[in-house]
Order: structure tokens, then C-alpha cells, then sequence
């Protein structure tokens, strides 16, 4: 079964090798009881170490069922000491943090023996060496006879076929001895058994063989034994790969050693907890890293999360818009930062041509989306593309409609003229003796203009999304039918507060709650606030609920004249058509919403009136079906309203009132213009321009209408048949005019004459047709979805040579920048705190090579009972992984803790709500990572470990 032949062993010692084992050559029997006699130092445990297969030969060679070990690998031996050999030291050599039970399991453990049946063995064992009462119990509870019986049952649960026992009753006395002596004789009647002592009296007494050992050689064999078992050489390096009969092993249910990471982690776990002080504090330590960065993630997730729940809630606020007409103004900025050209310092000072540049820029910054293609292909996208269909939640087409409402006492609400009642009514005062009137004025201009602005806009047609973004606090919405049931929905408006429920002071003149209060009222209490003060702090719900407003229909501002032309209606008559009440529409405030307090930064609705989409759809549907609006569309080339063709009503272009207008407008904006001819500069680079670029900008004019006013107007078939001057003419005013070309320059002949025009007799009567669409807006159903949307834009652009979509996104891009602002000072912030990362991963690595040195006894047991260098290495490993587990949730767990002060902190100054908050995908993330980094930082000491030779690591702590 197991043969020696001419083993030698030598161990280096300075710069000689000392020989302890010398030509020895031995064989045994498969069942006998061997006992080795000799002095201490004589050789024998290096020849227990060797047939163990913990300790190899210097030469010679080991045969194991008539098979050479000589080419056996790390594998082979570790697949040997674990399925054929079992050990019993004279230390006993027990986990002391494992029990008896987990301790005699461990062998059965790394042959893959299942748990239910791995424990049924352990049991067996310990009750075949009178142990079953004590399975639970630590090894230090345990006596030392009973210590030395566990490691017996530990060496026989794997049912090996060789027990090596090296002085097993050293440390007994001899009661213990006795019974250690006759389990082992028992164990020999089936197996070999092979002790080492220096006791003549119990060899002699118990076994059945003895071999006299000294000096290295063996001097006296009581029992010899010849094996005739034929000898063979191995084929391969690696005995698990030959075939089951060419194998030593001749069981085939016997596996290759393995450890289950369960074990290794329930190794690791149990040290850990032997040394709790030493692991809190390392795992503290561990977990500063960790805490900072989490910290740091707290806050940027945290304001991440608001910056996104306020594009979410201004989702109302702030659509996707596609207009007609959009501009680009990084061109101009181009123009007013530094210059390209360079003067001489010293010499000469370069004057750079800012004023033709920008002139020349301004071509570039405007330009044109086709409105009318782009919702032909996304109406039928919408039907077509689910995951469009899905991130859309509403959409608006504005068709340029504007209407005038009016409360009850018949005074103009939308448009609202109070801002310039109260600032003449300011001027008016001062300009009766007051000093310093002009001072004030020019002040409260500028500070109200910004209030300017839309009282009465369209509500979106989604009711979830509006119900999601606003919250009703008084009255119903439009589509329920609770308190005004005899109201139809399109006569339903609501009105806007903010989250406070409050609405703006001018807000409340301009819809009319305050009759007490007038124009001078409000004047005089921003001339002298101490002694006129204002009374109306708050407004009865009554007032509110229930208000009646009224709109008249466009064509409704004209009568027809006995010569067929219409005449608009002066202030009188229209009071009187707003008192018959079958004539125009009614509104009624049917509730009042409250927009949410990320909305209150932002938002410049509050206090304004919100219409349902029916009321729009009615309006623009009556509008159409007019007397008058037919008979404009039944002529598009004669003005409805004077008889007259639209070509005989052109006005022709001056460019003296060009040119004053602009002079105009530096005098008051810019303040140098009584110096420079400012006008005069611009609109010569302009008229230059086109005389250079005649060609193209002919072929932009793209309105038909236009197109046959002009040919018509100089008798001619092509545009390019004008001559220079005219197409000059006709090109500055078109700039003037329509939003084709350069709206910077739309309002100024606008604000010299009234210019007549189709499109502009379509607005004024009411007559909203495709060509009409001004603006998209692209409501998303939430913020995420948004991306959807803009990647089906760039899509479609893709798709279109000429006909290129350009899009607003406001609060996007003012979102994204601050995004931006806040990832990059996160992402130093955590280079920073990263620093202690690298601190803790050095300690876990220190820590863990500490480890190594405290446990080279557990290395050496577990060596012994058939663990590989992998083995090893997977219990260190799995040390650092627990650590690394519980720095990250200790880091974690006090991040959770602090966010709450810091939310204290923050909301103390900014009342933004819960800022400091960890994601839960962050705080997984970060004990990952701390697993991650504590893993690398014990792989150099796990693999230190693995290197470890068994045989010192069995002598002593």
C-alpha cells in the first residue's frame, strides 16, 4: 500500500544542507498498527510530515499503491492529505474558534460532502470517540483528553486509509493516554495507523509493529513488511487528469478538495469575531473614505434630484417649444468678445468694426422652422411611434390667437394697461411741481416692464399631468362639474397662486378684486409709502370664485359699412356688444389651483388665468365660420376690410424713417447716437450686404403672396429680373416686415405705419390656418421623457436636406449647466476624500498581513487536512471582503445618520427640502466598492499566506 524507497531529506542551513532522513525504505501494510520509537530530533516527525505528504523528500521516492509520487503536483498532494490521510498531533492542533462539531466537519467539508450529510458523519465520528455530548461546545471548554479525541474524530470522518498520530499522549496523562492509545488500536484493525512516540511502554503494550528510529535511519523493524505491489511511473504531472484506474485513488466517489466560499467566509467570520475590538476599530478606520465620498454623493444626488423635480415640475412651465421663427445669438456674442485683429501697444490703438460685423452676424442668427411640414410628419408619428406617443403628455399649436377679455364693468383685462396707467399717473403727478419726477419714472419703468406680460393663457389638454404640477385648493377644474354644473367647460377658467397662496398686488388691479382701490391709489403709495398706504392685503374668495369675464370674437370688432367695407368699432359700440349677451363668450373662475413650491422660483404665471383648450378651439372655430373671415378667404388678393387690392396698399419702404427709428433707438438704449449716425451705419452695411448677396436673398423669399405682390408691382415673371435699387427696397422692407428675415427689425416700420397686409388682415379678423402656426409646444410626460423627444427632433432633422427643426429648451439648458456645476465640484470634492481610500486600503493590507502571522496555526491545520494554496487564499480574501462589507455599511449607515443635520443646516438657510439623501444605488455602490478596494488591498498578504510552508506553520502560533 504505501512504500519509502531511499528517502533522503535535507533542510539548508547556512551555506550547508543538513541531512535528517537517510536511505530510508520502508513499506506497510494497508492494516497495522505502526508505532516509530526515538529520541526527540531523531527524524521522525519529518518522516510523519513526509508519508503526510506536508513535508516532501530531497530524493528517494514515495509509492502509494504501487504509484510513484515523485511528479505529483500542489493539487495531487493536497487531493491526497485530504481523502487518504488523517492527522492527529500531540497539540491537537483544533480551530479554537470553531466547535467541536464545525472543527471535525472541516475535513468532510473540502472533500464537497453536502451539509445534511457532512454533519451526519461528524456525529458519527464523535460518538465512535465518546464525544457526542459535547458538539457544541469551543475546543478551550474541552479537556485535553477530549481535545486529542476530537482530533481523532476529525482524522477519521473522511474515512482515510492512513492515520498518522505524532505523539498523540504527549501532553495526556495516563488515564487520557490509555484511552487515546486503545481508540487507536481500535482504528488499526481496519486501516493503517502510524505513531510517532518516545514512550516504549505504550508501543510495546499497543502496537503491532515497531520501528527503532535515530539519527535520520531506521535501526531496528519489529515486523517488516515487503510490498510486491508492481511499481509505476505516472503519465502526467497532474494525477487528477489520469484515468480513474491509472489514479491512487481507487474510490471513485472521492472528489477532488475543494472549499466552498461559504466555508472560507464562515472561517473568516468566526476570527473576526475573536478579535471584535481589533475589527471595529480597523472597520472604523476603513470606513472614513467611505463616509466622505458617501457624503459628498449624498449632497450631489440631493440637489441632482431637485434640479431634476424642478424640470419635473415645470414641466407646464417650460414644454419643448418649436417656434417659426428662432434665433441663435453665439454669432453676435462672437462679435462682442475679444477681437481677432491686434493694434500696436504704444503706437497705434486698432479700431475694430464691431457695427458691420454684427450687422453682417445678425443675417446668421435668425432662422426659419418649416412648422407646416414638421407637424404633417409628427401628427403621424404620434399615431405611429409608441415610444414617442408614450413621452408626450400633451401638445400645443399656437396659431398666433390672441383674446381680449374684459371683466364686467366692461374694463380691458387681457390686454392690461394698468403698468401704463400707473407709470403716467406717476409722471402725471410729478409733472405738477414734483422734483426729481423724472428719476422716478425712468426707475419704475424699468422695474415694472418686467411684470408685462400674458394674463390669460391656455391650460394643457392633460388633465393628470396638470393635476400633477398644480393642486386645486378652492372651487373645482374645468372638467368637473361639482359647484357650477350649468357652466360648460369651455367657459371654466382657473386661477393661479403660488404655494403660499398669494397672488401679486398688480395681479389683483389688473383682474379686477380690488374696486376700492384706484390707479392714483397705487401711485401715490410708491411716492410717498409712509402717508398713503395701501389697504388691500387680503381678498375674499367670494370676489374670486364665480367672477364673470368676457371676450368678444374677432370679426365682432367690425361693422360693415353700406359700401361693403368694414369699419373697426370705436370703445362705445364695443361696450354695447359686450352687453348683448349672445354675442361673444363668457368666462367664469370656477377654481383656484396652487403651483408647487419648486415652481414658485421660476414660474411667471402666478396670478394669471388659465383657459381650458375648448374655450380655444371654440373661439378659433367661430372665428373661421364668420361672414367675414369668408369673405376674406374667398379673395385672398383684395383686403376684406377696405376693398382694396393688398398690392395698391403697400406702403413703400423709406429709409429715412429706417434710419431715424434706429437713431431712435441708440439715443435711448445705447446713448451715442446724437454723436455717431448710427441709423445711417447699419442700414448702409445692411443695403451693402444685399446688394452683394442679391441673388440669395431673392430666392429666401418664399411667401407666394408676396412673391405675386411684387411681380405684379413691377410687371415682371421672375424675381430676379429687379434691378438692384428695387430689390434693395423691397428686401428692407420685407426685413422690416415679416418674421421671415430679420425680426430685430420687425417692430420698426411697424411703429411708423400701420402696415396692411394678408397675413396681418388673417390676424385681425381671425382667420387661424396652417400658414398661421407660429409655435409648437411639446408637453413630455416626464422629464426623462424628454430625451425621447429630442432625440426624434435630431432624428428628423437628420432626415431633412433643407427643412432643419431648432427648438427651445429653457430651463433644460439652465438645468443641465447648473448639473454641471454641481458633478464637477462632486467629482473633486471625491479626488479629495479618495486620498483616504488609499489610506485604508494600505491599513487593510497591513492588517491582513498581521492576520496571517496570528493564524499560520489555522494554515497549517487546514494544510494538513487536504486544503489547497487556493483554499488559503480564499479564507484571507474572504476576511478582507467582510471588512470591506462592514466598513462600506458603517460608512453608509453614518452618512444616513448625518444627512439628517445637514438637511437641518441646509433648510435653515434655503428652504429647498430633503437635499442630503443617498441613493439606494449609491450606497450599494459604495460598500461594493469598499469590498472591491479591501479585496485588492489582502491579495498580496493572501497570496503571502498560501506560500506559507504547513509544516512551520504546525510548530507554533
Amino acid at each position: 500500500m504505501l512504500q519509502l524507497r531511499k528517502i533522503c531529506k535535507k533542510y539548508n542551513n547556512a551555506d550547508s544542507d543538513v541531512p535528517t532522513l537517510k536511505d530510508i525504505t520502508v513499506a506497510f501494510r494497508s492494516a497495522e498498527f505502526v508505532s516509530i520509537l526515538g529520541p526527540s530530533g531523531c527524524g521522525k516527525t519529518t518522516l510523519l510530515n513526509i508519508i503526510g505528504g506536508l513535508d516532501h523528500y530531497t530524493s528517494g521516492d514515495m509509492y502509494i499503491d504501487g504509484a510513484s509520487t515523485k511528479d505529483f503536483s500542489d493539487f495531487d498532494w493536497d487531493d491526497y492529505r485530504n481523502h487518504r490521510i488523517g492527522f492527529v498531533f500531540q497539540a491537537y492542533n483544533l480551530i479554537p474558534h470553531q466547535t467541536v462539531l464545525a472543527n471535525v466537519e472541516l475535513a468532510l467539508t473540502l472533500s464537497g460532502v453536502n451539509k445534511h450529510l457532512r454533519k451526519k458523519r461528524a456525529l458519527e465520528a464523535l460518538d465512535k470517540v465518546g464525544l457526542s455530548d459535547v458538539v457544541n461546545k469551543l475546543p478551550s471548554q474541552l479537556s485535553g483528553g477530549q481535545m486529542q479525541r476530537v482530533a481523532i474524530a476529525r482524522a477519521l470522518v473522511n474515512n482515510p486509509d492512513i492515520i498518522l498520530a505524532d505523539e498523540p499522549t504527549g501532553a495526556l496523562d495516563s488515564k487520557n493516554s490509555i484511552q487515546i492509545m486503545e481508540i487507536l488500536k481500535e482504528i488499526s484493525i481496519d486501516r493503517l495507523v502510524i505513531m510517532v512516540t518516545h514512550n516504549p511502554e505504550l508501543a510495546i503494550e499497543y502496537a503491532t509493529r515497531i520501528i527503532k528510529f535515530n539519527d535520520g535511519t531506521i535501526l531496528e523493524d519489529s515486523n517488516p513488511y515487503v510490498d510486491e505491489t508492481p511499481l509505476r511511473e505516472p503519465n502526467s504531472k497532474n494525477i487528477a487528469r489520469l484515468p480513474w484506474k491509472q489514479r491512487i485513488f481507487s474510490r471513485k466517489e472521492r472528489q477532488k478538495s475543494k472549499m466552498s466560499f461559504r466555508t472560507a467566509f464562515y472561517l473568516s467570520m468566526k476570527n473576526l469575531y475573536t478579535k471584535k475590538a481589533r475589527t471595529a476599530l480597523t472597520s472604523i478606520a476603513a470606513s472614513i473614505g467611505i463616509f466622505g465620498i458617501a457624503i459628498i454623493l449624498s449632497l450631489s444626488s440631493g440637489f441632482q434630484n431637485y434640479i431634476n423635480k424642478v424640470q419635473q415640475d415645470t414641466l407646464v412651465l417650460y414644454p419643448i417649444v418649436v417656434s417659426k421663427s428662432t434665433a441663435d445669438f453665439s454669432n453676435v456674442l462672437d462679435v462682442l468678445g475679444t477681437s481677432n485683429i491686434k493694434g500696436e501697444e504704444g503706437k497705434n490703438l486698432q479700431v475694430n468694426n464691431v457695427i458691420s460685423q454684427l450687422v453682417s452676424s445678425m443675417s446668421k442668427t435668425n432662422s426659419v422652422n418649416n412648422l407646416v411640414e414638421f407637424k404633417k410628419d409628427f401628427v403621424k408619428d404620434l399615431e405611429n411611434n409608441k415610444v414617442l406617443k408614450d413621452s408626450i403628455s400633451s401638445v400645443q399649436y399656437d396659431y398666433g390667437t390672441y383674446i381680449n377679455i374684459f371683466d364686467e364693468d366692461h374694463k380691458a383685462i387681457n390686454p392690461s394697461n394698468f403698468i401704463n396707467q400707473l407709470i403716467n399717473e406717476v409722471y402725471s403727478i410729478y409733472s405738477n411741481g414734483e422734483s426729481n419726477g423724472d428719476d422716478i419714472v425712468k426707475t419704475l419703468s424699468k422695474g415694472v416692464s418686467t411684470l408685462e406680460g400674458y394674463l390669460f393663457s391656455e391650460m394643457i389638454d392633460n388633465r393628470k399631468l396638470m393635476e400633477s404640477q398644480y393642486t386645486l385648493v378652492d372651487g373645482e377644474w374645468p372638467w368637473e362639474n361639482r359647484l357650477y354644473p350649468t357652466y360648460s367647460e369651455e367657459e371654466k377658467i382657473v386661477l393661479i397662486v403660488d404655494s403660499n397662496y398669494c397672488i401679486p398686488d398688480y395681479r389683483m388691479y389688473e383682474l379686477g378684486f380690488s374696486n376700492s382701490t384706484s390707479v392714483h391709489d397705487v401711485a401715490m403709495s410708491i411716492i410717498d409709502p409712509e402717508n398713503h398706504k395701501l389697504n388691500n392685503s387680503k381678498i375674499d374668495i367670494k370676489k374670486v370664485l364665480g367672477k364673470k369675464y368676457r371676450a368678444l370674437y374677432k370679426y365682432e370688432y367690425y361693422k360693415e359699412n353700406t359700401d361693403g367695407t368694414y369699419s373697426r368699432l370705436n370703445s362705445d359700440e364695443i361696450n354695447e356688444v359686450l352687453d348683448d349677451e349672445n354675442k361673444g363668450l363668457n368666462a367664469y373662475i370656477c377654481g383656484i389651483i396652487k403651483e408647487k413650491s419648486t415652481q414658485d422660483v421660476v414660474s411667471t404665471r402666478t396670478g394669471s388665468l388659465m383657459y381650458s383648450p375648448k374655450l380655444m378651439k371654440k373661439y378659433m372655430k367661430e372665428c373661421a365660420n364668420s361672414d367675414l373671415a369668408k369673405k376674406q378667404l374667398e379673395n385672398k388678393e383684395i383686403n376684406v376690410l377696405t376693398g382694396k387690392t393688398y398690392a395698391s396698399e403697400e406702403r413703400e419702404y423709406n429709409r429715412n424713417d429706417l434710419v431715424k427709428y434706429l437713431n431712435d433707438f441708440a439715443d435711448e438704449n445705447v446713448g451715442y447716437a446724437k454723436k455717431y449716425d448710427y441709423g445711417n451705419i447699419i442700414v448702409n452695411n445692411i443695403e451693402s450686404h444685399i446688394e452683394s448677396n442679391k441673388e440669395e436673398y431673392l430666392n429666401n423669399i418664399k411667401d407666394k403672396v408676396i412673391v405675386n405682390l411684387l411681380l405684379k408691382k413691377y410687371s415682371i415673371s421672375s424675381l430676379d429680373q429687379l434691378s438692384t435699387e428695387d430689390a434693395k427696397k423691397e428686401i428692407m422692407w420685407l426685413m422690416c416686415n415679416t418674421e421671415k428675415y430679420f425680426v430685430s427689425f420687425k417692430k420698426a416700420l411697424d411703429s411708423i405705419n400701420e402696415v396692411s397686409s394678408y397675413e396681418n388682415t388673417k390676424a385681425l379678423i381671425g382667420i387661424y390656418d396652417e400658414e398661421s402656426l407660429k409655435e409648437i409646444r411639446i408637453y413630455c410626460s416626464s422629464f426623462p421623457n424628454k430625451d425621447n423627444l429630442i432625440e426624434y427632433i435630431n432624428n428628423y432633422n437628420t432626415k431633412q436636406d433643407e427643412n432643419t427643426i431648432t427648438y427651445q429648451d429653457y430651463i433644460g439648458l439652465l438645468m443641465s449647466s447648473i448639473s454641471t456645476i454641481v458633478s464637477g465640484l462632486s467629482m473633486v470634492l471625491i479626488g479629495f476624500v479618495s486620498i483616504s481610500l488609499i489610506v485604508s486600503c494600505i491599513m487593510i493590507g497591513i492588517v491582513t498581513y498581521i492576520s496571517v502571522f496570528e493564524r499560520k496555526k489555522e494554515i497549517g491545520i487546514l494544510r494538513a487536512i487536504g486544503a489547497s494554496k487556493g483554499n488559503i487564499v480564499q479564507v484571507f480574501n474572504s476576511e478582507t471582503l467582510i471588512i470591506g462589507a462592514i466598513s462600506g455599511g458603517i460608512g453608509v449607515v453614518l452618512t444616513i445618520i448625518f444627512d439628517v443635520p445637514i438637511n437641518s443646516i441646509i433648510n435653515n438657510y434655503v428652504d429647498i427640502g430633503e437635499v442630503a439623501s443617498l441613493p439606494w444605488w449609491g450606497a450599494v455602490g459604495l460598500i461594493t466598492l469598499s469590498i472591491l478596494l479591501t479585496f485588492i488591498a489582502g491579495l498580496i498578504p493572501s497570496q503571502i499566506a498560501s506560500q506559507k510552508d504547513p509544516v512551520d506553520c504546525l510548530r507554533g502560533e
